[in-house]
């Protein structure tokens, strides 16, 4: 009798622990099947030909009642900002609690 039980207890230990792993193995391919879904965003190449040949020596940014948000849907983290910005001028944004 006492035998018996050791080998259910053992049983449902397994049980368990495969259960859990399975579940583990499920997420991860949740979440490829997530990264597989997302849009690809638009390849990085810069040389050094396009770049400085056409950079503007001097002027100015002028952002007028810019808006901006970090996805579709969420709030506007930026809300109409309007800002000028001569040449050589250095700006730093902070958000409320003073982080960069």
């Amino acid at each position: 009798m006492i035998t018996y039980a050791l080998s259910v207890t053992d049983a449902l230990m397994w049980f368990v622990r495969m259960n859990t792993e399975l579940e583990n193995k499920s997420i991860s391919v949740e979440r490829l099947d997530e990264y597989s879904k997302l849009t690809s965003e638009a390849p990085w190449y810069l040389t050094q030909d396009n770049f400085y040949h056409d950079w503007p020596q001097s002027g100015c940014i002028d952002f007028i009642n810019y808006s901006t948000r970090y996805a579709e849907g969420l709030e506007y983290v930026l809300k109409e900002i309007s800002l000028h910005i001569e040449a050589n001028e250095k700006l730093v944004l902070l958000d409320a609690t003073g982080a960069v």
